[in-house]
């Protein structure tokens, strides 16, 4: 009965149905499917124009964009190409169609002479997209590495022809391509196309600094070689591309930063007073610290913005290998105090930290007398906080003073006599090195201040050494 019916009587009736409806009449026999399917895709075009509520223009479109189907999408643009120019949206669908790396449905906007550039997502930061907002077709090519877009885009006729457009933070396809390592669409924006190579996104981070944030070292190389960029570019917390590079162990990007950039400022300080060398030292870089401490031009003693070196720093983290790479480099202060006054060898000693202590005091440039700013010395401090290794290890350094007094005239021993654990005193007495007749500044001796313990006392007594104070 259906099929008795006239041509325009089907189509006048699909007039007053939803898609869904046309849709499920279409697919009672392949007459009416040859019938309503061009009806619906024109339907489509001219009932859904683009607007905010259809932000990426003709559902058949997009639809076909995000999922690639391009004979989907060929349909569509066939139809669309029928409608007055002034009213075809075509660049969303584009969007969606390099955001999805559908080349195919890429090459169908192409055929139809039906790109466009300038367009961008609808998304932006504003409505939480999990992308930065105003991506063009070509920021999306870029961010995937799909070259053979990137191509089809920049070589289609009506394109808008501008190869380095930006989005809302400032990034452009090209940018986009160094930070995620896509060297051939690099080369080829690089080579054959007017772009920005040293263009800043919004926090002053330029391609080099993406790419080298990234370990991506051919492309800092490629970069560097066509001699466009400034290799000492800080972002906007006064990181370099060698900061970042440093910080994080890309070791082949400072290698190539350092070969290739002579104007490379090496002891480049970010907001923070920090250098390349001391992020290599504070996220324990091993690799990188060594090839830092091989250039002549570096100062491995530049403190940061809270009075720390690097060797500082190092003890501080506990890091032994970084400590022993930097004393045995020769270019650092062993001795630098910190606002605090506290040398590397005290951060040791008051964290139990042999290992790094022992390390230190190997090191003929090591003072292990210094004193604080109650002229307690290293040895003092051992003593109080009960650490039998550490005191082991400064006596043994002979750099250490078993006698020094501190402000109140107070001995190691004196503190040790304080100490529950006897083995602390027993350990000072078979140094031979102590006094244990020195009193103090209110005249009490060791022996004094052993009150209450009486195996302290007991051991002082039966070395025959004690003195009544």
């Amino acid at each position: 009965m259906l099929l008795d019916l006239a041509n325009e009587l089907i189509c006048s009736v699909a007039e007053h149905l939803s898609d869904r409806d046309v849709n499920a009449l279409a697919r009672t026999n392949k007459f009416v499917w040859s019938l309503l399917d061009p009806y619906l895709y024109h339907r489509n075009v001219h009932l859904y124009r683009y607007s905010e509520e259809v932000p990426h223009g003709p559902p058949s479109l997009a639809w076909a964009a995000t999922h690639g189907r391009e004979t989907t999408a060929r349909k569509a643009l066939d139809t669309y190409s029928k409608t007055p120019r002034s009213s075809r949206i075509t660049g969303p669908p584009l969007v969606l169609a390099a955001k999805h790396k559908h080349e195919g449905v890429v090459r169908a906007f192409v055929d139809f002479g039906m790109v466009d550039m300038r367009t961008t997502d609808f998304y932006s930061v504003d409505n939480k997209s999990p992308y930065p907002g105003k991506y063009t077709p070509l920021h999306w090519a870029a961010y995937h590495g799909s070259e053979a877009i990137i191509k089809m885009l920049l070589e289609s006729e009506g394109g808008g022809g501008d190869p380095d457009p930006k989005d809302e933070w400032g990034k452009t396809p090209f940018w986009e391509a160094a930070l995620h390592g896509h060297l051939p669409i690099v080369q080829l924006l690089l080579e054959s196309y007017d772009v920005d190579v040293d263009s800043m996104d919004r926090s002053h981070v330029t391609p080099l600094i993406a790419a080298a944030q990234t370990g991506h070292d051919a492309i800092v190389r490629l970069l560097l070689k066509s001699g466009r960029v400034n290799a000492n570019a800080r972002e906007i917390g006064g990181n370099t591309a060698l900061t970042f590079a440093a910080g994080r162990g890309h070791d082949a990007v400072v290698n190539a930063l350092l070969e290739l950039a002579p104007d490379l400022d090496i002891n480049s300080r970010n907001v923070h007073g920090r250098t390349p060398l001391f992020q290599s030292v504070s996220r324990g870089r091993e690799g990188t610290l060594s090839i830092l401490l091989q250039r002549d031009e570096v100062d491995a003693n530049i403190a940061d913005a809270y009075g720390r070196t690097p060797l500082l720093c190092a003890a501080n983290d506990e890091r032994e290998a970084i400590v022993k790479l930097l004393v045995e480099s020769g270019k650092v202060d062993n001795n630098s105090k910190d606002r605090w006054g506290a040398t590397a060898l005290c951060i040791a000693v008051q964290g139990g930290n042999t290992g790094i202590a022992k390390v230190l005091l190997e090191s003929d440039k090591t003072q292990a007398e210094l004193a604080d700013e109650t002229g307690r010395t290293l040895l003092s401090w051992a003593t109080s906080y009960g650490q039998i290794d550490m005191i082991s290890l400064l006596l043994e350094s002979g750099k250490a003073d078993a006698n020094s007094k501190d402000s109140d005239g107070r001995t190691p021993l004196s503190y040790a006599a304080q100490h529950p654990d006897p083995h602390i005193v027993e350990l000072l007495l078979r140094s031979g090195k102590v006094d244990v007749a020195m009193a103090d500044n209110e005249g009490r001796t060791p022996l004094s201040w052993a009150e209450g313990h009486d195996v302290i006392t007991g051991i002082l007594l039966k070395a025959g050494k004690a003195v009544a104070g």
